[in-house]
């Protein structure tokens, strides 16, 4: 990590920990946080602070990331979400008195359509699974077309997740998308 005059970004990411955010919520913003503060001392030429950073700084960087590095809306998005959520904790600690996010705009997103594949190419995968004979593989695909589960989901599904009755079932969900718990119906 790039040294810091301050141990800001060390002391916002303890703040996280003991808030008990996602670890992989954390991780992004250290790594956000940390290819921020390497752009800003190689840039400005003064050690990462968030007193130091005004938002003329915060406008270079976004159009470093858009022109210079190409990243796209959504990533330059998220990388301002780390940000601002850094800025307002530096704030609510007396490091700053002011946030040099609030006239920093984000990057428009352009609306897009989910993607998913062609029911053809669902039917390919799933006759390949049935021509393999392996029932485990044939399951997997299965859920994952009935129930729209994520992969990562399904990695972590146990047996006694999966509850089937004579009618119906259903698969508890652990630790889902936002760290979330959910019930997902299965058909006959």
């Amino acid at each position: 990590m790039t040294q810091t005059a301050t141990n800001d970004i060390p002391d916002f990411l303890a703040d996280l920990v003991r808030q008990d955010l996602a670890s992989k919520t954390i991780a992004t913003y250290k790594a956000d946080l940390t290819a921020f503060a390497r752009w800003f001392s190689s840039t400005v030429g003064e050690p990462f602070s968030a007193r130091a950073v005004t938002p003329t700084d915060l406008r270079d960087h976004r159009g470093y990331l858009r022109m210079v590095q190409r990243r796209a809306a959504a990533t330059v998005n998220r990388r301002f979400a780390a940000l601002r959520a850094f800025f307002r904790w530096a704030k609510g600690k007396g490091l700053i008195s002011e946030l040099p996010t609030d006239d920093v705009k984000g990057v428009p997103i352009p609306r897009r359509v989910p993607k998913s594949l062609l029911k053809r190419d669902v039917d390919r995968i799933l006759r390949a699974a049935e021509r393999e004979g392996n029932r485990r593989n044939l399951a997997i695909v299965l859920l994952l077309r009935h129930t729209g589960l994520r992969v990562g989901e399904l990695c972590a599904l146990q047996v006694d997740d999966v509850v089937i009755s004579e009618r119906k079932g259903q698969v508890h969900v652990h630790s889902g998308k936002g760290d979330k718990d959910r019930s997902v119906p299965l058909t006959k």
